[in-house]
Order: C-alpha cells, then structure tokens, then sequence
C-alpha cells in the first residue's frame, strides 16, 4: 500500500515517518538529501535515484536501495527489497545519522570547505 501525502509541515513530518515502513523520494532533481537524513534518523530504509548528491548520504544497500534506472519495476524491487531488510536497513540509517550529521560534523565539514 502506498500513500501519496504532499507537502507536509515540519510539525507533522515525525509522526508521518513513524507510521511508514520505507522512505521513497526517487527525485532526479535534489541537490541535498535532507529528507533522506530525517527518514534514516527515524529508522527507515530509503528508496532513491543514484544521484551524487544523494549518495552521499544514502549507503547503498546498507542504508537503503539506490537506484540506477527510475522504471516502475526497478522502484518496486527496490521498495520490496527495502520493506523485507526495514530492520537492518533501518538500525544502520540511524547510526549512519548519529555518525556523521550530527552539528558538530556540520561545523568541522564547513571549516573544512572553508579552508580554517
């Protein structure tokens, strides 16, 4: 089963990922996967296109499934493969969130780039 909800306020957006079993966002357009880094530190797998963007935050099959080709049938095994390793999937999104988005690996990756 699958529900289309649209844009959801920043107040609803917890409770929404909470009551779902996989995040799927196959955009071919993000430039940041901040909604990737929310569905991962609620516990869930994530579905997306292969885009550079995105696979640096998305661990191919250690966080989710990262597609290549966006056809109906590759979404649909991705999200079954996703729905059956939720679990395993979705222990890893969580550590991979507490590892390496935390504000202080925001601020050292801004010094970073900043060259301080």
């Amino acid at each position: 089963r699958v529900t289309f909800v649209g844009w959801v306020d920043y107040d609803d957006k917890i409770t929404l990922l909470r009551q779902c079993d996989v995040f799927c966002l196959p955009s071919r357009y993000d430039s940041f996967g901040m909604g990737f880094i929310e569905a991962m530190a609620a516990g869930l797998p994530v579905v997306a296109y292969d885009l550079p963007a995105i696979r640096s935050v998305v661990q191919h099959e250690r966080t989710g499934y990262l597609l290549s080709t966006l056809t109906a049938e590759h979404v649909a095994t991705a999200l079954q493969q996703a729905y059956e390793h939720k679990l395993r999937l979705g222990s890893h999104g969580k550590e991979h969130v507490r590892q390496e988005f935390t504000a202080e690996q925001a601020v050292l990756r801004l010094l970073t780039v900043l060259g301080t």
